[in-house]
């Protein structure tokens, strides 16, 4: 264990920029890519992973895990990035369905951005 935690570069630190006011899904998946915007959590150098967080209000915390996938002479190089929402109110739900995944701790399976959309929507309104 002790070799893995050597591996983790943490950079707290720093204060996360204020939520704007999202108005649209447009503007809400627009937020979610500009992740870079709310600092780097923390890297693992051994696989090449950054984490970026954003800690909400309600108690909910976002997570971009990232990774650069190498380019070939087909396809340049690029960012991968998967979305984690941990923690929060229950979803809202539509039809008896939630709006979007609620989950106690990080999980390897991503939540979409449409789900954070809807999320997003939820925290916001009447604003």
């Amino acid at each position: 264990m002790t070799i893995y935690h050597k591996t983790l570069q943490y950079h707290e630190g720093g204060k996360q920029p204020v939520l704007p006011v999202l108005k649209n899904n447009e503007q809400r998946r627009a937020w979610l890519r500009k992740y870079k915007e709310w600092g780097l959590w923390y890297e693992d150098e051994n696989i090449g992973c950054k984490y970026y967080k954003y800690d909400f209000d309600n108690g909910a915390r976002l997570i971009a895990e990232t990774y650069i996938i190498p380019g070939n002479k087909y396809t340049p190089e690029r960012e991968s990035c998967y979305f984690h929402l941990v923690g929060g109110p229950e979803a809202e739900k539509k039809n008896g369905v939630p709006k979007w995944n609620v989950r106690e701790a990080y999980s390897k399976y991503p939540n979409s951005e449409m789900e954070l959309a809807e999320f997003l929507k939820s925290l916001q309104k009447g604003k």
